[in-house]
């Protein structure tokens, strides 16, 4: 299954049985294009308000694109025939205010899903940013199961590498949410800069990226 056809079932809401957006939800999809050439996906938690993709996807959406921005020092590319990155949610639908709602729609969204995206584009690297992607992730790799905190602070030697997801082996890099809501930036850890760092670097080392 390409990926073109896993965005006409987001689109279509072909697999939302049992999510609470079904009928009022409007999915986003960031359709990059060269994506033979992509080899990162970005997961975050989703889309809030009704929002211009173009907005969304430049350094305008604060914080979520301008801590990605700098994660990927300076470079960080979702869109066009320029994109090095896939970017992808867990809960495809914007909620429009609705948090309860979209906050019930995150499983089955992402079991309906993500998979397929990731057998798709075959990434070699996921970069996890937040709670709700890293519980998904976790269900593949026990490694991955835990508080985002601790899961956080074991990439001072190294991310997690080999993990299998479907037929697709990739490696998965966990960063918090930069939302200021999260308690995670009132006292981050003392190796939190050399973690990032870290993730840049292994960014830096895939091939055929323009980082």
């Amino acid at each position: 299954m390409g990926l073109q056809t896993v965005w006409e079932k987001i689109g279509s809401k072909a697999k939302c049985q049992g999510c609470p957006l079904k009928k009022e939800g409007e999915p986003l999809i960031i359709e990059p294009e060269g994506l033979s050439k992509i080899h990162i996906m970005v997961i975050t938690e989703g889309p809030n308000r009704r929002t211009d993709r173009e907005f969304l996807t430049s350094i305008a959406n604060h914080p979520t694109f301008t801590f990605l921005f700098s994660l990927f020092g300076g470079n960080f590319k979702p869109e066009k025939d320029s994109a090095n990155t896939y970017w992808t949610h867990v809960r495809k639908c914007f909620i429009n205010g609705n948090v309860e709602s979209g906050r019930r729609a995150l499983k089955p969204c992402s079991n309906s899903y993500l998979e397929d995206e990731i057998e798709a584009l075959k990434p070699k690297l996921i970069v996890a940013v937040g709670k709700s992607s890293l519980d998904f992730l976790s269900k593949y790799d026990s490694r991955l199961e835990g508080k985002l905190n601790e899961i956080f602070k074991q990439q001072t030697e190294d991310i997690f590498n080999g993990v299998k997801i479907g037929s697709v082996n990739l490696d998965i890099a966990v960063v918090p949410h930069p939302s200021g809501l999260n308690r995670f930036w009132n006292k981050p850890p003392p190796e939190t800069l050399e973690i990032l760092l870290s993730i840049r670097k292994r960014m830096l080392e895939i091939p055929h990226m323009d980082l």
